[in-house]
């Protein structure tokens, strides 16, 4: 028989406990930890006092924020602002401009902002101020909003049918007042650009004045000395 081999117990190593992991601000050596801390933010000259969720350090006291955080801190921020404020939401904004049938770009023309405005609103990306949504509220009177549209040369689409029969088109480039539509080209006769005169050199250079045979004014001689 063998006899049973006794087990080792002085070499044996102790396991090592687990320590929690600590976040330490490496400049000060102290400790970040999670706190909520109320401020008053600033919007578009409103303002509106909200709750954030930031790490702070528990010497220094710097507060930290993931890039998460920092995204919902500011649309928390915009909401907060809209509801104290009685601003339209981003939802409201699209629903009033797809009841008028018109185009984001459109619809800035008829607020009279540059174009992009009212698309960062539907996105959300920035807020509008309390002047611009008193201008997108009017918008919801139609018989109003005809008339700006007349002002505006923004065309509504009012019915169901008109809003399924219009294609933006693509090819469209927008150059300030001197944008042209290519569907309008389209539509010219071609008798009325081809019977039409090719223009003159002057005509083409519009700092050039045409004179006729009859306005040159006479030649000049010079007579030689005697």
């Amino acid at each position: 028989m063998t006899e049973p081999t006794p087990s080792v117990t002085g070499g044996a190593t102790a396991p090592v406990p687990l320590v929690p992991f600590v976040d330490r601000h490496a400049g000060c050596g102290g400790v970040f930890t999670a706190t909520i801390i109320v401020k008053t933010e600033s919007m578009v000259g409103l303002t509106a006092t909200v709750e954030r969720r930031v790490m702070r350090c528990s010497k220094c006291e710097l507060e930290r924020r993931s890039p998460d955080q920092v995204e919902g801190d500011y649309l928390a921020t915009m909401a907060a602002i809209r509801e104290k404020h009685g601003l339209l939401t981003h939802q409201e904004i699209r629903r009033i401009r797809e009841s008028l049938g018109v185009t984001p770009d459109e619809f800035d023309a008829l607020i009279g902002l540059p174009t992009g405005i009212s698309k960062g609103w539907e996105t959300q990306r920035h807020l509008q101020n309390a002047m611009a949504d008193a201008r997108v509220r009017a918008l919801q009177d139609v018989e109003y909003a005809k008339g700006v549209a007349v002002g505006a040369r923004v065309t509504l689409r009012l019915t169901e049918e008109e809003r399924a029969a219009f294609r933006p088109p693509s090819f469209l480039k927008k150059k300030g007042a001197a944008a042209v539509s290519g569907e309008a080209q389209a539509e010219a006769p071609a008798d009325a650009t081809a019977d039409a005169p090719a223009p003159s050199e002057a005509a083409r250079e519009p700092g050039i004045a045409r004179l006729d045979a009859g306005d040159m004014p006479p030649a000049h001689t010079q007579s030689s000395g005697t």
